[in-house]
This record gives C-alpha cells, sequence and structure tokens, in this order.
C-alpha cells in the first residue's frame, strides 16, 4: 500500500476492541474497502500475491467481496473474528487507511468527511486532538502526489446514498485547473522539430497523444547519439514511450536505453518500448527483441464517413436521417465553459460502457480517461487539440475533439454522447469530420477500441480501410 504521508490517527487498541468496522449489513454496500485501480495495477506489475485483487476477491467495480458470518453480518474476508485483526493489515486498500475519514462526493463536488459512527470520532470529534488529525488531513490533501493520486482513482470518492446523516464534511477536495507540466512545455518545440522528418501512423506519437497522460506518467527526454527518446515513469517503473526519433538510427541506441530502464527496473519485463507502430519492428532485430502485439487503431477514408454511400452504410444513413429528424441540432465549437456538462456526460456514458467491460484493464483505461478528456479541455491551446460539442434541442448531448496525427491524418482522440440519443453518434462523427478543418485530410483515425466489445464493433460497422497495429518491444534475457 503506497500511503502518500497518510498516517493512521486511530491507536490500534481502539480498532481491534471496535465492533463495527470490516462487518458490513450487506454483501453490496459501498461501505466495503474498494481497491483502487492503482493498487490493483501495481499489484499486477509487483507480482504480488498478498493483496486483494483477482475475480474471486473483488467485484466487477473493484469492492471486497464480504463473507457472510451470521444473518446480519457480512466481515470483509480478511477480517479476523476471532481477535478482530486484519490479515492482509501491511497490504489493506488505501481507503482502509483513510478511515475513519472517507472521500465523498456529490454532482461535480469532492469532500473529505469524516464517518462520525466510528467510537474513536464520536468521542474526540470536539476535543483539540482531533481538531488536529483534521489539520493534518486539510494540509495532507495539498501535499506533494496525493492530488495526482486522487485524480488518477477518482473510483474513491463515493455518493454513499443513505448515509449522508452519518457524515461531517471536513473540507472541500479541490485541485486547480490541471496544467501540462513545465518539462513537456519544454520539449513540446523539440518534439516537434524532430517530427517533422517522420510521418507517424500512430497516435500516440504525437506531442497531444503523449501529453494527455502527463497526469500519469513523469516524463524524461534525452538526446542519445541524436535521437530523442522520450522516457516515461509510473509506479511500476520506467519505460521508453515510443522508438527513438531520429532520421537515421543507430542500433546502440536502443540498447543504451534498455541498460538506462534496467538501472533503475526491478520487475521482469518493465522495461519496455511502447508505442511501436509495424514499420517500425524493423528497429528491432528479432534475435535480440520480441515484439508483442498490444492493440490496433482504425483508420478510414474521410470522404467515405461523409458521403455514407452504398448498402456498407445504410444503418448509418438511418441513425443520421433520425438524429437529424427527431433532434434540432447544432454542432459548435467546444468553450471552456461546457467542460463542467462534459464531464457529467462522460460520467453517464463510461457508466454503460462499463457494463460492456470483459476485463480489469479496460475499466481502468474508462477512469483514466475521464482525466485524460479534463485535460484536453483545460489545455486545448497547448496540445494543438480542436474540439466541438453537440446540442440537440439546445442540451448539450455529445462532445469529440481530435488533432493532426500526420499530413494525411488526422486522429479523433474521443467522442463521447448521450446514450438516451438515438442516433447521435453517427451524426456527430460524420459532422466532425465534414469540418472545413479537415478538408485537407484524406484519412480519419479513430485510434483502438479500449478492449470494449461494443466500441469494437461500432468501429468495425464504419468499415476501416486499414488497421494500424500497435506494438510492445521487450529485450530478450
Amino acid at each position: 500500500m503506497r500511503s502518500y504521508g497518510l498516517k493512521q490517527i486511530v491507536p490500534s487498541n481502539v480498532c481491534l476492541q471496535c465492533e463495527g468496522c470490516c462487518r458490513f449489513e450487506s454483501d453490496t454496500t459501498e461501505w466495503r474497502p474498494l481497491v483502487c485501480q492503482e493498487e490493483r495495477v501495481r499489484a499486477v506489475n509487483e507480482e504480488l500475491t498478498d493483496v486483494p485483487l483477482s475475480a474471486r476477491t473483488i467485484d466487477a467495480r473493484g469492492y471486497l467481496h464480504a463473507t457472510r458470518c451470521t444473518d446480519t453480518c457480512f466481515p470483509c474476508q480478511y477480517f479476523s473474528m476471532k481477535d478482530y485483526s486484519c490479515v492482509v493489515y501491511g497490504r489493506r486498500p488505501f481507503e482502509c487507511a483513510l478511515y475513519p475519514f472517507v472521500f465523498y462526493r456529490k454532482g461535480e463536488e469532492r469532500w473529505l468527511s469524516v464517518h462520525l459512527p466510528c467510537p474513536y470520532v464520536r468521542d474526540r470529534i470536539h476535543t483539540d486532538e482531533f481538531q488536529g488529525h483534521v489539520r493534518f488531513m486539510r494540509e495532507w490533501l495539498s501535499g506533494p502526489g496525493v492530488q495526482q493520486f486522487l485524480r488518477r482513482n477518482p473510483s474513491l470518492f463515493h455518493e454513499y446514498l443513505g448515509f449522508e446523516h452519518e457524515l461531517e464534511h471536513v473540507c472541500p477536495v479541490e485541485w486547480s485547473s490541471f496544467q501540462i507540466g513545465p518539462f513537456l512545455m519544454a520539449l513540446k518545440p523539440a518534439f516537434e522539430e524532430v517530427m517533422k522528418g517522420q510521418k507517424p501512423e500512430i497516435s500516440a506519437q504525437s506531442f497531444a497523444g503523449m501529453a494527455i497522460w502527463s497526469d500519469f506518467f513523469s516524463f524524461e527526454n534525452r538526446m542519445i547519439d541524436g535521437a530523442l527518446c522520450v522516457f516515461a515513469s509510473d509506479q511500476a517503473g520506467t519505460f521508453l514511450y515510443m522508438p527513438p526519433v531520429t532520421e537515421a538510427l543507430v542500433p546502440a541506441v536502443i540498447e543504451k536505453c534498455f541498460d538506462m530502464m534496467d538501472q533503475v527496473n526491478s520487475g521482469q519485463g518493465v522495461s519496455r518500448v511502447e508505442h511501436v507502430s509495424q514499420s517500425q519492428l524493423g528497429m528491432f532485430p528479432p534475435d535480440r527483441y520480441e515484439s508483442e502485439f498490444k492493440t490496433e487503431e482504425y483508420c478510414y477514408l474521410r470522404q467515405e464517413l461523409i458521403d455514407l454511400k452504398g448498402n456498407v452504410y445504410k444503418s448509418h444513413r438511418s441513425d443520421y436521417n433520425r438524429a437529424e429528424k427527431s433532434y434540432d441540432l447544432k454542432l459548435r465549437d467546444f468553450s471552456k465553459k461546457d467542460a463542467e456538462s462534459c464531464l457529467k456526460l462522460f460520467d453517464r456514458w463510461a457508466d454503460v460502457k462499463r457494463q460492456g467491460c470483459e476485463d480489469d484493464m479496460s475499466r481502468y483505461m474508462l477512469e483514466d480517461s475521464r482525466w485524460a478528456h479534463r485535460i484536453v479541455m483545460e489545455n486545448m491551446e497547448d496540445l494543438g487539440v480542436f474540439g466541438r460539442v453537440l446540442l440537440a434541442n439546445g442540451k448539450l448531448c455529445g462532445y469529440t475533439f481530435g488533432y493532426p496525427l500526420n499530413e494525411e491524418t488526422f486522429c479523433v482522440l474521443f467522442e463521447v454522447t448521450d446514450p438516451d440519443y438515438k442516433g447521435i453518434p453517427t451524426f456527430i462523427f460524420r459532422e466532425f469530420c465534414a469540418s472545413p478543418e479537415l478538408a485537407s485530410y484524406r484519412y480519419i483515425n479513430v485510434m483502438d477500441a479500449m478492449g470494449l466489445e461494443g466500441v469494437r464493433r461500432a468501429k468495425e460497422s464504419f468499415h476501416p480501410v486499414k488497421k494500424e497495429p500497435v506494438y510492445i518491444v521487450r529485450r530478450k534475457a
């Protein structure tokens, strides 16, 4: 468990005598501990076996399953009824260490709250001792890394429906608009200069494609033998974000990159090159490196998406016409004042998409995407991103953003629509592709399907003219 300086304020002797914690009234309550996405990803990367992680121990949303003990009590599966101790205390979820404080949300409001039924809180909430804890928590919230951690793990904020009366709000959880870090902005001119001689084929090999994840990775660039090498680091380790960028790559550069990564990484397989296109695999001789297919990006002819001609597009024409006849539609430029409404729409859209997730990683990506969307909305000019919102009868029902990938390809970064409005996805996609700003581009790249079967089917239905595979490359042992 990574605590980010969080300390336990309730003495252990109080916890070990409490007859309330870690026992629940139902096996579906959101009072059960949540294993947040970062903890799950880190546990996989570190190959930890003593953390609550598998489908057997957590449900689809990341909550720990409870085990039935009596007709009225559902204890946590890691709670010992014999001595009231936690079997995985050293690896307990972050949310357990946070208690008796909890994160509460209502709409766009976020609060640090305290749970009043806790005996320690009930007996001491008005004492100087407890107020000292409150002051510590307020300071902790503004400490290094904490807000970034919370942005990466929005599922830690709960509504606690029906239990609001048990909470007392301590302070709002606020973070300023996320700005792209000074390192990335300093890197932008150098990155764009070396990319002038390149023709990137996949979405990640662009400044915008990289910068939208700047809240999740720390980036560092180095010039090695004339090649620009961009490294990214997270809690699992350091990797090369994309192949080195240069006009003529010297094979020794790749070796030097792996040597540097191996010096700082501990887990097997952490040192790697991400976002490698098909044409770049030749940089990595198969006797020395092994490649792994990661995903594929869908590419279409822009004019075909505008015309929607022929039987293959019959259903899409029907969807487009239905939307046009059913609603008073207006597609206009995105304004920063639209951001809050767009993020609320994202939450509704993601709830529907989450039901189609077949694995944990797809769910993590959905949670991460919300913050990537926010970063784009707050930094459009710096990223070189262009966005539109769709209004139906005056209500915002969709938004979409994109950026130029190369001279003939425009990348649609993301598209979100209200699931209650029929035909809207086809309408906003077609109209966005028909925007005058995209007139010079032959191809539209809509990125990958994020592991979501429904998204994959939708992208296949528009009949891509090509699919750009994306690989991960590792050095053989």
